[in-house]
């Protein structure tokens, strides 16, 4: 464990920019147009390769006939009520994150995106210009709030019963494609992965500034395995797992590992299919104890999740594969929310799915039933709010990358019936 870093860049106050009226690529396709395949920057997605829109599919809610609207655009809804937002800038979000229907927040390239229940907005943008993108947002408590990039963390809170700022602070991580992040249910530190043998965790001290303890996860002083951890989630401070590759010699022949986290030694499992040379590239949690799943994806050339039961000390019991139907889908995207054991919203960056407790069944997301482009970001509350966000397919990729999108659903928009 290295000696943490404690330097602090900039102190900013909070400031808000009114919605401006861009429209987003989204909207064409919410409307049912066809747009062109592309490569996706995160990944090799390509639009053609999914499923076709299922005419038979239905139209689901409108957020203009019942129901609050979403920042008052009269837009159709999925049959499962997914419903577009408006967007304030023209960028693809990378993940979701909020504590209610009034307080969520995303991130997209240099900006940070707020929902006050109504509308976004751009809460903030960094300081100075910088190379890192945002690709992590966290939060379990009103203005208080993790943000993280390649190369910066911003911190959004308040101290002393002081009005909650904008703090960034410098991390040493570089770019990595896969990658995770997941804050304590305490919100008092951020563990994070880059596809490294390093597992980082950053909390705060009392003077407020960030820390950062340096973890390697092995099984003793003597092993020589070569790991690769892609996702990180759990339970708590004492509970936490990490999924991803590790191997010896050739990266070829790397195995699908999961190490979990006692709060002071590492327990490391190696997957028994040595097929599962791709490795894990995803993890999330649900409950605790014996109680505790554990839900874990496969590299993207084969489509898929692991359902783990864990055992009291946080090892491993038995699993249960579950395919889902996402045709040549190759992004290394991966998404997820748990909210119960019966109810975990996953996606695979091409599809997503909703876990009731027996089978883990698709999401209709677009108006149209055809695709949007690729999920990023996944975040469920128990009051029936549930975003996710992504990149949306360009209208002209020659003229514009894809943009992002964001998609609300509420129990105003659930259908009549449906699983709340």
């Amino acid at each position: 464990m290295s000696t943490p870093s404690r330097s602090v860049v900039r102190l900013f106050k909070s400031w808000l920019v009114p919605l401006s009226a861009l429209p987003t690529a989204l909207y064409a396709c919410a409307a049912g147009q066809d747009p062109p395949a592309q490569v996706d920057d995160a990944g090799a997605f390509e639009a053609s390769s999914l499923p076709e829109p299922d005419p038979d599919a239905g139209a689901g809610p409108s957020a203009d006939s019942g129901g609050t609207p979403d920042a008052a655009l009269p837009v159709k809804c999925s049959s499962d009520g997914f419903c577009p937002t408006e967007l304030p800038l023209q960028r693809p979000l990378a993940a979701v994150s909020g504590t209610g229907a009034d307080d969520v927040w995303a991130v997209g390239g240099e900006a940070i995106l707020k929902w006050d229940g109504t509308a976004w907005k751009i809460a903030y943008q960094y300081g100075e210009p910088r190379t890192s993108l945002l690709t992590g947002v966290w939060t379990r408590r009103r203005d208080d709030a993790w943000f993280i990039g390649s190369d910066i963390l911003i911190r959004y809170s308040g101290k002393d019963g002081a009005p909650p700022t904008f703090r960034e602070f410098p991390v040493a991580f570089g770019p990595a494609t896969n990658q995770g992040n997941w804050l304590t249910p305490a919100g008092d530190a951020l563990w994070a992965v880059r596809d490294t043998a390093e597992v980082v965790r950053f909390r705060e001290d009392a003077d407020g500034n960030v820390l950062d303890d340096r973890l390697s996860p092995k099984t003793g002083p003597t092993d020589r395995t070569t790991y690769r951890w892609r996702a990180v989630w759990g339970n708590g401070p004492d509970d936490v797992y990490v999924s991803g590759l590790s191997y010896v010699g050739n990266v070829l022949f790397g195995r699908a590992t999961i190490a979990h986290y006692d709060g002071v030694n590492w327990t490391i499992t190696p997957s028994a299919d040595r097929n599962q040379i791709g490795g894990f590239f995803s993890a999330h949690t649900t409950g605790a104890g014996s109680l505790s799943q554990l839900w874990v994806r496969l590299h993207p050339s084969r489509t898929g999740y692991f359902l783990y039961t864990s055992t009291e000390d946080g090892g491993l019991g038995a699993s249960q594969y579950m395919a889902t139907p996402d045709p040549k889908c190759t992004s290394g995207n991966s998404a997820g929310f748990p909210l119960a054991a019966d109810d975990v919203w996953l996606s695979s960056g091409c599809l997503v799915y909703r876990w009731n407790g027996t089978a883990l069944k698709p999401v209709a997301i677009s108006y149209s039933g055809g695709p949007l482009g690729g999920f990023r970001g996944i975040w469920a509350g128990a009051d029936g709010e549930v975003w996710v966000v992504g990149q949306s397919v360009p209208q002209d990729p020659n003229f514009m990358p894809g943009a992002g999108f964001a998609l609300h659903r509420t129990a105003a928009t659930t259908p009549q019936g449906a699983q709340p």
